[in-house]
């Protein structure tokens, strides 16, 4: 009998390294904290901006282990929507794999926990009680503690949010038509960005008709050296009782050059 087949032990680790820098910047999502927290702030609902290191790089060393690298520069990473419900936090970020999941807080201290496969992320931070949250992340990898943590802030978003592209907001609505029909127009994006754009078309939420877009602001997608370094617009859509985060890349020519959506859970 055929043994199943299985991955070398070096293309393991370096996919749970995948699954681990997924989670790291942008953050994707907060997740699970701790079982007893006790939620005492409403005022957390709302969009909030997510602002850390503009670099961010994983290093494995025979003596230092999984190290986490960044540098000093920060710039808006992420914009994420928290949502107040009876048994905690729940939020949907605009960037990563994994978009919807839940937090809590206990009196002015959050706690937050989420895995990938092995990896797990942990995010502590002080609350303001106004419109600030300053911490830190850090995490592990199957077991094995990751050393250097990333100081992360997030920043209460007031809306309306000034600055707003005409052209990416055209563009969200027209990479949707594309997208719906099977179909990506002729000179609307660049040759490198088509199997982005394509990957966004799995998601269930394109073939809904997304009546109404509020910008949000602008985020630096880019956490590695090797992967391209955007600038993304950021917008809140919604049909109907349905609410998504979409997100808009535009190269120099004015050509699309990545594109994703998240949809709110529970929304």
């Amino acid at each position: 009998m055929q043994k199943p087949y299985q991955a070398p032990r070096k293309m393991r680790l370096a996919l749970s390294l995948c699954s681990l820098a997924c989670l790291v910047f942008p953050g994707a999502a907060f997740a699970q904290a701790a079982d007893n927290l006790v939620v005492t702030a409403p005022r957390l609902s709302g969009y909030w901006a997510m602002t850390g290191p503009n670099l961010i790089t994983l290093t494995i060393g025979p003596f230092s282990g999984v190290r986490i690298l960044y540098s000093g520069e920060t710039d808006t990473r992420d914009i994420c929507l928290m949502r107040h419900l009876a048994g905690g936090l729940s939020a949907t970020c605009a960037v990563g794999a994994e978009a919807n999941a839940s937090g809590g807080i206990d009196e002015d201290h959050v706690k937050l926990r989420w895995w990938s496969g092995p990896a797990e992320l942990r995010f502590d931070g002080v609350w303001d009680r106004a419109s600030t949250i300053a911490g830190q992340f850090s995490g592990g990898l199957a077991g094995v503690r990751v050393t250097g943590h990333i100081p992360a802030t997030l920043i209460k978003v007031i809306r309306p949010v000034a600055g707003e592209n005409p052209a990416a907001t055209a563009a969200v609505g027209e990479v949707l038509a594309d997208l719906r029909q099977g179909a990506l127009s002729r000179g609307r994006y660049e040759p490198g960005a088509m199997k982005r754009v394509w990957r966004a078309g799995t998601w269930p939420g394109v073939k809904a008709v997304w009546g109404q877009f509020a910008y949000l602001g602008e985020i630096h997608v880019h956490w590695q050296a090797k992967q391209p370094d955007m600038r993304e617009s950021v917008y809140e859509m919604q049909a109907g009782d349905h609410l998504a985060l979409c997100r808009v890349g535009q190269s120099p020519r004015g050509l699309v050059n990545d594109f994703a959506c998240q949809e709110a859970a529970g929304a």
